[in-house]
């Protein structure tokens, strides 16, 4: 049996901490689970949208941790 890929795989995750549809202490619970490198943001469920210049630098910091 195989094992589901965050126990090994690396993660990282934004979370929202003005979110009303995912609570914030949902959020940090799921990435402290799955041992994610997190960046917390004042946004709503879309930070995306909202705050697109945390989210671009997020991944930007993921894609060179991976790639180094």
């Amino acid at each position: 049996m195989s094992s589901a890929a965050w126990h090994t795989v690396p993660s990282w995750t934004l979370i929202s901490t003005r979110d009303r549809g995912i609570v914030p202490e949902l959020q940090r619970f799921q990435a402290s689970r799955a041992r994610s490198r997190t960046v917390e943001v004042p946004s709503s469920h879309l930070p995306m949208h909202s705050r697109p210049d945390a989210v671009a630098a997020l991944i930007r910091s993921a894609a060179r941790t991976v790639t180094s």
